[in-house]
């Protein structure tokens, strides 16, 4: 534990350099794989009191901060076993997003924008390992959105999402 710390705390290590090389690893055991579901989801590290650091944004809650994490884990579909992170981002809130209409945000700027960015972290990395697998993301309900399903129609990729909301189909 006290060479994690060091590891974690030593300014010349970029948190980059150790996530890149263990995805580009944990890819390339997936290779032979045929299908495969993709799991993603955020959660909060929660920096709040004597952990906060300087770079720490807003949480869900009004007046935690800390950082977020998305990642995403192939699992296999017909045992269901977790095989492998394959993609992970870590960013954090700015301060601002507190208040203000998210709405009125152009996509680009938008949180939403978390899946779309997963979604190619994942198939850049599995394609650099050359694993040839039909992938099937799959999101909560925080990914039922209009945008996302546009894109995976653009992309030709496969997502399933919780419905956040009900979806009428124009007959």
């Amino acid at each position: 534990v006290v060479g994690a710390h060091r590891l974690w705390n030593n300014a010349r290590v970029k948190p980059e350099s150790l996530v890149e090389p263990m995805i580009a690893h944990q890819a390339k055991m997936l290779t032979g794989a045929l299908s495969l579901v993709v799991a993603h989801d955020t959660m909060e590290i929660d920096l709040t009191g004597r952990y906060q650091t300087e770079d720490s944004g807003p949480l869900r809650s009004a007046h935690a901060c800390g950082h977020l994490l998305h990642w995403s884990l192939a699992i296999d579909p017909t045992t269901r076993r977790p095989l492998a992170a394959v993609a992970c981002n870590v960013w954090t809130r700015p301060m601002e997003t507190r208040k203000g209409n998210h709405a009125s945000r152009p996509l680009e700027e938008r949180e939403s924008i978390k899946w779309k960015r997963e979604i190619e972290a994942c198939t850049k990395a599995l394609a650099a390992a050359a694993v040839d697998a039909v992938l099937t993301h799959v999101f909560d309900r925080e990914g039922d959105t209009h945008d996302n399903f546009l894109y995976a129609i653009d992309k030709c990729r496969r997502i399933i999402t919780r419905a956040q909301q009900e979806h009428s189909i124009a007959e």
